[in-house]
């Protein structure tokens, strides 16, 4: 298993607690570590579940200083109005283009919106970020449809896979795509041992804790 320990240089640390930026900047530490390693120079990034895109940010200003003249693309997909308004104002910040070679793009929806894996998931995904909504229904639909697109030595990291005490109770589910929230049932974990993809995928990496959010990193056998 890789270690977790060490953090990004140089990315301002969010106001959230110590463990969580540690799993956060952990996942954005693979994905750029992945970046450098991927042999023709490119990459396809996409995040489900933006919030407050401070992992957007940091992604990208990573991409921005390491990545010279290479091709890349962020897209982020997330129902709410909290994480357009976030995301936007990070690509203002950091000067991206929604088109381009280094560009990024925004899908104000259900991850499960088919709009949205056609615009980007049917591109191929080297590195795939799960964090939307947590109801085992849209875990599994992420998995298995988000998942699949994953390119051969893709990397997919899977967020708050640890949060057992949480199993099995309601939680709000934006899944169906409307913007209004519904009652769901937990079931980060059970999606992992349930989706039909996952066969496909080595675990290389897992940072988890009782009581904490858990981080689980897969590479795509290739």
């Amino acid at each position: 298993m890789l270690s977790p320990h060490s953090l990004i240089e140089g990315i301002k640390k969010p106001l959230i607690g110590d463990n969580e930026y540690l799993l956060w900047a952990w996942s954005i530490q693979k994905a750029a570590e992945f970046y450098e390693s991927f042999p023709d120079g490119h990459g396809v990034f996409v995040e489900i579940g933006v919030q407050a895109a401070r992992g957007f940010r940091a992604l990208a200003s990573i991409l921005k200083r390491t990545a010279g003249d290479g091709e890349w693309h962020i897209a982020g997909i997330d129902p709410t109005d909290r994480a357009r308004k976030a995301w936007e104002e990070r690509r203002k910040e950091l000067g991206l283009k929604k088109t381009g070679k280094q560009s990024c793009s925004f899908y104000n929806t259900a991850s499960c919106d088919p709009r949205a894996f056609e615009a980007c998931g049917s591109l191929g995904i080297d590195w795939l970020y799960v964090d939307g909504c947590h109801c085992f229904d849209c875990v599994l639909i992420d998995l298995d449809t988000w998942g699949d697109a994953v390119t051969q030595g893709g990397i997919m990291v899977c967020h708050d896979t640890s949060l057992r005490k949480w199993y099995g109770k309601m939680d709000l589910c934006f899944g169906d795509g409307s913007k209004k929230p519904r009652r769901s049932r937990w079931g980060v974990h059970a999606a992992l041992e349930s989706s039909k993809v996952m066969s496909d995928f080595d675990e290389i990496a897992r940072l988890e804790e009782d009581g904490e959010a858990g981080i689980r990193i897969f590479q795509k056998k290739g």
